[in-house]
């Protein structure tokens, strides 16, 4: 199974939601509960992405800086590495790399064009649909 499978899978709701890399995190936190996502994109009106700012990144921000945090800019607690995927890639490798660089979003792109964003919970469900779309295993008699 690919990334792809999982975009065609979120092809209805699969909309990215972007924030301009000046926001305020008082911005961003509002725009994630409207939202309902857990995540947005950070890129400027020309499309230049920067990275994806997650709501731990605001409650890490939170805890460091207090309430003030609010009034900080996107841009100065969104994450340097901006973790990407392509449609090609092997759901497999993609979940390795997120367990080994710790990131829940990453950003599909193709031909080097944003074209989506897959969570950790979007590689889980796409885990289990793929587990029951597997043939079950031959039964074993109780006595073996």
């Amino acid at each position: 199974m690919r990334i792809a499978d999982i975009m065609r899978r979120k092809r209805d709701r699969n909309t990215v939601v972007t924030i301009a890399p000046e926001e305020t995190l008082e911005r961003a936190a509002k725009l994630m509960a409207d939202r309902l996502v857990g995540a947005l994109v950070v890129c400027d009106r020309k499309g230049n992405l920067f990275g994806v700012i997650a709501e731990r990144d605001i409650v890490r921000a939170l805890a460091f800086h207090g309430p003030e945090a609010l009034d900080l800019k996107v841009q100065h607690v969104t994450p340097a590495d901006m973790p990407v995927c392509s449609p090609a890639d092997a759901i497999n490798d993609v979940v390795e790399r997120v367990g080994a660089e710790g990131v829940r979003y990453l950003v599909v792109k193709h031909e080097g064009r944003m074209i989506g964003i897959v969570s950790v919970g979007d590689l889980l469900k796409a885990g289990l649909a793929e587990k029951t779309d597997e043939e079950p295993p031959p039964a074993t008699p109780w006595y073996a």
